[in-house]
């Protein structure tokens, strides 16, 4: 995912192994799907109403038991104000983009993945990929994406959904997401680089299921946090378990320094990266000062706002399979 700079030595790599590394590492995807079937993504004008009713097709669906380890409990409307943007929706999801998040979508419906010429993180049940077009940010690292799979399914092709989805189901019928570090949360799956912090993480609630949200990146090793791959990151379930959600949005505080090369510049405010050159580089100090940075900033001083994507997701209506 990210190449790794000169500078950071053997000891910084094991700062990171002993902070942030799962188990099961999730791999960034390299190989494209074996083929995906692209269809026309519904845009309607743009309206102050969330959309509720969604349009139905009978999608393939797979024949699996209900999840063994979690029972959701129904979820209401988001209670936010409804949102002022267009409405999309492509097969089972819709939504509403908020006006100056992003102007349109492209959905694809990507088949299943699977076999001696699929890499193990690529593996997955057929899906949906949508990509937001005229996103607010442009160039950064990520793409603005959402995802939508079938959940059972998807944990028994691959084991490192399996991990991410028990990770979301306990951090949704836990008590508090307080305490939760990067080891106790859900990752993105395809991702072949692991979460070296985790900030403002909340339970957020969307038309028929709800998740946790983050703010995070991603490296394959101790990496500065900086605008070019910091994510707002969402993982959910709807209500009745049987769709996993994840959406990649890009995010950059005022905070931050704009890329993670060594000389770049640390706004006022912001939190200096140790010197890699130390022999013990406080790497899990850095982690946790950027963390209480972040969560001290208002949702307004993000781009986008924290509250539009709150709102974007809030949106969010997956039909379920009859």
């Amino acid at each position: 995912m990210k190449h790794v700079m000169p500078a950071l030595s053997a000891v910084a790599a094991m700062a990171l192994a002993s902070i942030a590394c799962n188990s099961l590492v999730a791999p960034a995807p390299t190989a494209a799907p074996a083929s995906t079937s692209t269809r026309a993504v519904a845009i309607s004008s743009p309206t102050a109403e969330v959309p509720v009713t969604p349009t139905v097709k009978n999608l393939p669906t797979a024949t699996l038991e209900a999840l063994p380890t979690f029972t959701a409990e129904p979820t209401s409307a988001p209670a936010t104000n409804p949102v002022v943007g267009t409405a999309v929706s492509f097969d089972r999801l819709s939504l509403t983009l908020p006006t100056g998040v992003a102007t349109g979508a492209s959905g694809t419906l990507v088949d299943k993945a699977e076999g001696d010429n699929v890499p193990p993180w690529g593996v997955a049940p057929t899906h949906i990929e949508l990509k937001l077009e005229g996103y607010a940010l442009q160039g950064k690292f990520h793409k603005p994406e959402i995802y939508v799979y079938p959940a059972e399914a998807y944990a028994q092709m691959q084991n490192g959904a399996a991990e991410s989805l028990k990770r979301l189901r306990a951090a949704l019928t836990g008590a508090s997401t307080a305490s939760l570090t990067t080891q106790d949360l859900p990752f993105v799956p395809f991702f072949e680089a692991t979460q070296v912090f985790a900030a403002d993480v909340k339970v957020t609630p969307f038309q028929n299921g709800k998740g946790v949200r983050e703010l995070t990146e991603y490296a394959q090793y101790a990496a500065p946090v900086n605008n070019n791959e910091l994510i707002y990151q969402f993982e959910g379930l709807t209500d009745d378990g049987k769709y996993y959600v994840i959406a990649i949005l890009p995010v950059t505080a005022p905070s931050l320094p704009e890329d993670a090369q060594p000389n770049a510049a640390v706004p006022e405010g912001g939190v200096q990266y140790p010197d890699v050159n130390s022999s013990n580089p406080d790497w899990p100090g850095y982690y946790g000062q950027v963390q209480r940075n972040l969560e001290s900033l208002e949702p307004g001083a993000f781009a986008p706002n924290l509250e539009q994507l709150d709102a974007f997701i809030g949106s969010l209506s997956i039909a379920t399979a009859n």
